[in-house]
């Protein structure tokens, strides 16, 4: 499993996710590749086929990416290799906690707070 490497580091959530804040499309493929490895791994070990038209849009948007760690997460029991949310500026994430399964999910618009302007 994922394992964090650093003296008194504490992992926020199960699941195995990486963000990439500030995404743009310069990093789509390297985002794919990553989330490709993941999805390899995934099926080797738990013999559950992922839609690889899900695995192939999950560098495209947060929303898809969302929907493909929500099955490694619930299905998973070890995984080394996250999946890679790409979050372009100005997405917020939730993680809904279901007994002991963790569900990501993207914050509505409207339901986000304002970032305020910069000044200097």
């Amino acid at each position: 499993g994922v394992a964090p490497n650093v003296r008194g580091a504490l992992p926020l959530y199960k699941s195995p996710f990486a963000m990439r804040p500030h995404y743009n499309d310069s990093w789509l493929k390297v985002v794919l590749q990553k989330n490709l490895e993941a999805e390899k791994e995934f099926e080797a070990e738990m013999g559950i086929e992922v839609d690889d038209s899900l695995v192939a849009s999950s560098a495209s948007g947060l929303e898809v990416a969302l929907r493909l760690l929500n099955i490694i997460s619930a299905n998973a029991k070890e995984q080394d290799n996250p999946i890679y949310l790409p979050m372009k500026d100005n997405e917020a994430v939730q993680c809904h906690f279901l007994e002991t399964k963790e569900a990501f999910s993207i914050v509505p618009n409207e339901d986000r707070p304002q970032a305020p302007q910069a000044t200097w």
